[in-house]
């Protein structure tokens, strides 16, 4: 009986060593061989922060909280977020005297999510004007990753315009272009972001947190675990088409009023802050002559549109924003005419690599270099 006890603690002893073992040769194959599983993020964590924290706003679906932090990307791409939830460095909360202030609105194209450090191109645009001469112009980067023209709206209303903008860009349809087919207004359809229900990225307790800081491997168990079921791609879950009444297979006129209505609204807002407003279309991959290897990098799960529709919807944001220059007198720089479908400016179908930042930001700065030169005395331009 002794002996067979004896024998029983061995073979115990055995399996939990040979475990043990197991586990540390997978945690350190996963680190070596494989990309990082999804982060997990964890307000109170000492260390710095591996993915973008979001917080629920009245006035947008979400903003980027209003403190200073640092977040570095497994990739090894770095961002910082300043003191009032804004990418780049710090600014003054009141405009210095004789200082030139642009704010650019969008979402993660604008933010420029592949851009490490101050090499986004709302910063390299800034350097790019005052290499021209114009002393004195500040750019601030407001884009944040996934917001709409909507978004963009409830933020410069709700806070942007207390900055004194003399300049405030719109860049961006391809989040818009995501609720194009929806059958329902963006009213019954758009929800507010709940950090609770961020179940990839939230840990659920203290433990939770403390091993997924620790364990590539437990990460990559738990990411598997949450997201069963489901497709995760760069831009979050991918929304399911079928059983679902949010897609319908075509543009609906609706949804194309709505962006037209706030892009028109935002132009509005822009004069009733005191500021020049200047449309941007959005510079993209999507082309007619995109290769095979082009098109894989198209994200089309998150529009549920082919190659055609999303053609076709682009273009239908392109004349939007055309329709509403000209209604209402604003300036409108072509982006797309200029950069889109040259593959090596993007890494995917709107995000820009390291050298479409800087042709974004050298094509704005030729074409906002007369406007700041036309400036009178008194800082402010007729071009409203």
């Amino acid at each position: 009986m002794l002996r067979s006890w004896t024998e029983g603690r061995r073979r115990l002893l055995l399996i939990a060593v040979s475990s043990v073992v197991s586990l540390g040769l997978a945690e350190a194959g996963i680190r070596i061989f494989s990309p990082v599983p999804a982060p997990i993020l964890d307000d109170a964590a000492d260390t710095p922060l591996s993915a973008l924290l979001f917080e629920t706003s009245l006035f947008a679906r979400f903003v980027l909280p209003a403190r200073a932090h640092d977040i570095r990307l497994p990739s090894g791409i770095h961002y910082h977020i300043n003191a009032y939830g804004y990418r780049g460095t710090d600014f003054k909360w009141e405009k210095p005297e004789g200082t030139t202030r642009i704010l650019v609105y969008g979402g993660s194209s604008v933010f420029d999510i592949h851009a490490s450090g101050e090499e986004h191109w709302p910063k390299r645009l800034q350097r790019s004007l005052v290499e021209r001469g114009h002393v004195g112009v500040e750019v601030i980067n407001a884009g944040i990753p996934g917001h709409a023209s909507f978004d963009c709206v409830g933020r410069l209303l709700a806070e942007g315009h207390l900055l004194s903008p003399d300049f405030v860009l719109l860049y961006g349809a391809w989040n818009d272009v995501k609720s194009f087919q929806f059958e329902k207004p963006l009213l019954r359809t758009m929800k507010p972001y709940r950090p609770r229900e961020d179940w990839l990225r939230r840990p659920s307790g203290p433990l939770d947190a403390g091993v997924a800081r620790v364990s590539h491997l437990y990460r990559l168990a738990r990411f598997a675990w949450f997201s069963r079921g489901q497709r995760v791609g760069p831009e979050g879950l991918v929304p399911r088409r079928r059983g679902s009444a949010r897609f319908t297979g075509s543009l609906q006129a609706g949804q194309l009023r709505q962006f037209e209505i706030d892009v028109g609204t935002f132009v509005d807002l822009a004069r009733n802050a005191g500021a020049v407003p200047i449309l941007v279309t959005e510079a993209r991959l999507v082309a007619p002559d995109n290769s095979e290897s082009d098109r894989k990098k198209i994200a089309y799960g998150y529009v549920h549109l082919s190659h055609e529709e999303l053609l076709a919807a682009f273009g239908a944001a392109d004349d939007i924003l055309e329709d509403v220059a000209r209604t209402k007198r604003a300036m409108l720089i072509d982006a797309s005419v200029r950069l889109t479908g040259r593959r090596g400016l993007f890494v995917d179908q709107v995000h820009l690599s390291p050298d479409g930042s800087g042709e974004l930001a050298a094509l704005l700065a030729d074409s906002l270099s007369p406007i700041l030169a036309a400036r009178g005395p008194s800082g402010r331009t007729d071009a409203r």
